[in-house]
C-alpha cells in the first residue's frame, strides 16, 4: 500500500490534508464565491426523504433544521 502522502484520495482509508483557500481567490479565478453553495450542507426534502424515509424525515426535520430562504434547510446551531 502506498504511505499517506502518496494518496490523493481517500481510497486506502487516509485522506492526505489540503491547503485551504481563501474566498478571494475564487474572485481572482473568475468564480463566483458563493457562501451558501460552498460552506453550508445542501439540505432539502429530497435529500431527507432519501437518509430518514418517510417515517422519520418529520422528527429530523423538526429537531435538528431550519428553513432557509434557498428552498432547503440549515442545520440549527
Amino acid at each position: 500500500m502506498d504511505h499517506p502522502i502518496a494518496c490523493c484520495s481517500g481510497d486506502h482509508g487516509k485522506i492526505r490534508s489540503c491547503l485551504p483557500i481563501h474566498f478571494v481567490e475564487f474572485g481572482e479565478n473568475g468564480i463566483w464565491f458563493d457562501d451558501q453553495r460552498f460552506c453550508k450542507p445542501f439540505i432539502t426534502d429530497t435529500v431527507l426523504n432519501e437518509i430518514f424515509g418517510a417515517d422519520f424525515v418529520g422528527a429530523a426535520r423538526s429537531q435538528f433544521l431550519i428553513p432557509n430562504k434557498f428552498s432547503g434547510y440549515d442545520l440549527l446551531t
